[in-house]
């Protein structure tokens, strides 16, 4: 995947405070620039995780491992009134919850004090995709209304823009337009290195079911899983059992 070489936008502190991206109300926009590859600056995102805190050791992006503890930025809840316009680093760790009934740190961006999730599920979408665009306005929420209250998590993230046929990432102002379009109000955040692509093989969009008690990969299947349909029923009763416990492997 084509990645840029020059173009870079200031460390978090400055996209906060400096260009002031700051809650839904404001007349003030993302930057339309993509997001930095990892290595230009220590507070990149997408990378690895300081190793310090608490995961499981044995991750990779295989079906059946923990899902490696990496770092995004983007937004926990968009529609968030006081806070849900600003950009956040958001890390997998943040989910991990090895004793099933886990909350959420004061310092957290998910809700102080709220339950973490049992299961995770990560939708892997881009710009472009128009059955992604349909997941993130119709499906997810519903799936959110449903789950949200039961155990059931979900972040969407973002590999590429609106042109599929080069392949670049999307951008902080595509990433914050999705979210406006959509009322995004679960986690949602770039991923311009693609360390998701591995499960794209089947195509867009693509949704792995996590266990967050391990953080493990149990499923990943591509397509859109409709809710209260044939098609997605499948999907949604192994969703269920991993964020009810009942999943064996």
């Amino acid at each position: 995947m084509q990645q840029p070489t020059k173009s870079r936008v200031p460390v978090l502190s400055a996209l906060l405070f400096g260009l002031g991206l700051m809650g839904c109300a404001t007349t003030e926009t993302a930057p339309d620039e993509i997001a930095p590859a990892f290595g230009d600056d220590p507070t990149d995102h997408g990378q690895p995780a300081p190793a310090q805190i608490a995961y499981p050791d044995v991750v990779g992006w295989e079906i059946g491992r923990a899902i490696p503890n990496l770092v995004f930025l983007g937004y926990a809840n968009y529609l968030d009134p006081v806070t849900g316009g600003e950009l956040r680093f958001l890390q997998m760790s943040d989910f991990y919850n090895p004793t099933g009934d886990g909350l959420f740190p004061e310092d957290a961006p998910y809700g102080a004090g709220s339950p973490k999730p049992r299961a995770l599920l990560l939708d892997i979408s881009a710009v472009w995709c128009g059955p992604c665009k349909y997941e993130s306005e119709v499906v997810l929420p519903a799936a959110y209304a449903k789950y949200g209250a039961q155990g059931g998590g979900f972040l969407t993230l973002l590999l590429e823009g609106n042109d599929p046929s080069t392949g670049e990432p999307a951008t902080y102002l595509e990433l914050e337009t999705w979210a406006a379009s959509y009322g995004v109000e679960t986690p949602l955040a770039l991923d311009p290195n693609g360390y998701a692509k591995p499960f794209l093989d089947g195509g867009w969009p693509t949704n792995v079911i996590i266990r967050t008690q391990d953080m493990k990969m149990i499923h990943a299947s591509a397509g859109v899983p409709e809710l209260d349909s044939p098609s997605g029923s499948s999907f949604w009763s192994l969703y269920e059992q991993v964020m009810n416990g009942t999943y064996q492997d």
